[in-house]
């Protein structure tokens, strides 16, 4: 009996703990507009750290692996390319 009603006790403490209602907010004192544009510099200790990666990528991705003689367009939702690419996957999977 003595458990069974400590356990009551801990369970509607943490119904009561869960529906607490706290709230927490913020609010902005101050904000600018930033343009995206050619004339924002860019981070030198992120592009430095970017490179290596950059590079490696780059010399896989530039790599081409098929010529076709028609034109491949993405478009959404369906594209001669999403087909294609689609057929890739599936047939990568069989």
């Amino acid at each position: 009996m003595r458990r069974l009603v400590f356990q009551s006790i801990i369970l509607v403490s943490l119904i009561l703990s869960a529906c607490s209602g706290r709230s927490n907010s913020h609010s902005i004192s101050s904000w600018e507009f930033i343009s995206i544009d050619s004339t924002l510099k860019g981070d030198s200790a992120a592009i430095a750290f970017i490179e290596p990666y950059r590079t490696q990528l780059d010399s896989t991705m530039n790599e081409v692996i098929g010529y076709s003689s028609a034109t491949m367009i993405s478009d959404k939702p369906e594209g001669t390319l999403s087909s294609l690419v689609g057929d890739i996957v599936y047939n990568a999977g069989l």
